[in-house]
C-alpha cells in the first residue's frame, strides 16, 4: 500500500518545482481520487462479491461504490449480462441481467452472486490508499497528468499531460502483466517451483 500524504506530497512537489502554485492538497485529493477510480477500473484491484434475491423484471440501483460490473452468477452458472441498449433491440429468450444508466435487472428470478470492482475514495485523514505498490507510478503518472489537464493555462502543460499520459499508459502496461503473471507459476530453467 502507499502511503497517502507521501503521495499527495509528491505530486505538489513536482508541480510547485514547475512553477505552478495554483495547486493545494485538495486539488491533488481530488485528482489523486479520479485518478484511481480509473486504475481500479482499468485493473479490477479491489473486487466485492454481494449475495441477493433478483425478482424478474425489478429495477435494482447499483451499489453505490461500484467502477465495474464483472460477473453474475445462478449458482455456479454465469449469465449474460447484456445494456439495455441490446435488450431494447433484440429479443433475448435466455437467462440474461439487463444494465442501464445507473440500475439493473433480470429476465429471470434467481439468487444472484454479483461480482464486480469498487472504488473507495480516499481521505486527506486516510493513512493509506489502497492499491498495490506496483501500481504506484501509473497512479502518479495519472495524477499528474490529470493535474496538467485541467491547468489549461498553456500549451506547455498540455505538452506536460500528454507525457505523463504516455508514461501512465507504460506503467499502466506493466502492471497489467505483474498483476496477470502473479499467480502463475513460477518456472527456473530445470523446473517448476
Amino acid at each position: 500500500m502507499i502511503k497517502a500524504k507521501h503521495f499527495i506530497g509528491l505530486i505538489l512537489n513536482q508541480l510547485v518545482a514547475k512553477d505552478e502554485s495554483n495547486y493545494d492538497e485538495d486539488k491533488i485529493l481530488f485528482y489523486l481520487n479520479m485518478s484511481l477510480k480509473v486504475l481500479v477500473s482499468e485493473l479490477d484491484l479491489n473486487i466485492k462479491t454481494i449475495e441477493c434475491e433478483l425478482i424478474k423484471g425489478v429495477q435494482y440501483p447499483f451499489p453505490s461504490d461500484l467502477v465495474k460490473l464483472l460477473a453474475v452468477k445462478n449458482d455456479n452458472e454465469n449469465i449474460n449480462i447484456y445494456s439495455y441498449e441490446y435488450y431494447a433491440n433484440k429479443k433475448i429468450n435466455e437467462k440474461a441481467v439487463i444494465l442501464s444508466a445507473n440500475e439493473f435487472f433480470s429476465t429471470f428470478n434467481f439468487k444472484a452472486k454479483i461480482s464486480y470492482s469498487y472504488f473507495k475514495e480516499v481521505l486527506l485523514s486516510d493513512t493509506f490508499i489502497n492499491v498495490p505498490i506496483v501500481c504506484e507510478k501509473a497512479l502518479y503518472y495519472h495524477t499528474l497528468m490529470l493535474a496538467k489537464e485541467m491547468l489549461l493555462s498553456t500549451g506547455k502543460s498540455l505538452e506536460q499531460a500528454e507525457l505523463f499520459k504516455q508514461k501512465y499508459e507504460y506503467e499502466l502496461i506493466k502492471c497489467k502483466n505483474l498483476l496477470n503473471n502473479k499467480h502463475r507459476l513460477l518456472k527456473t530453467r530445470y523446473k517448476n517451483v
